[in-house]
């Protein structure tokens, strides 16, 4: 029952497409386009986007998609990073996949989201102090768009 500190607001394609040619976001305000890991919908989110972030695990099939999703937005001449979540730090897997992804020339954070069951715990619920790595993303995320 606690309210977002910001608007949410559900859109179709149609409206992402709209978005692009108005730039809502003329004034300064920063505009999060949350799409689904695949789709038109996502063709249209990269083109309205100055940057795009891709977040994905760090598995195999994970890495396929990811890197698709990156060619699109080079292919668009986008600005993106992916960033890896629900991260098992210290594995092999983990290794294995930044390196794929550097290896690719796709930007990548520094950060890596940790695997933590808690946050499920706080879906629909404000947001915690804590916020396990999202606060670094944010720091990156503010340098590379100044």
């Amino acid at each position: 029952d606690d309210p977002l500190p910001f608007p949410v607001v559900s859109r179709n394609q149609a409206e992402i497409r709209r978005m692009r040619e108005r730039r809502p976001d003329r004034n300064g305000e920063l505009i999060v386009i949350d799409t689904p890991p695949n789709g038109s919908v996502v063709d249209e989110a990269i083109k309205t986007a100055d940057f795009v972030v891709i977040p994905t695990l760090s598995s195999p099939i994970d890495l396929q998609q990811t890197m698709l999703t990156a060619a699109q937005c080079q292919d668009a001449g986008k600005d993106y990073a992916v960033l890896i979540v629900m991260a098992r730090k210290g594995t092999n897997a983990l290794r294995a996949f930044r390196t794929a992804v550097e290896e690719y020339g796709a930007g990548i954070f520094d950060t890596e989201i940790p695997l933590r069951e808690d946050f499920k715990a706080d879906f629909g619920h404000t947001f915690r102090s804590n916020l396990n790595g999202y606060e670094d993303v944010w720091n990156e995320l503010r340098g590379e768009l100044r």
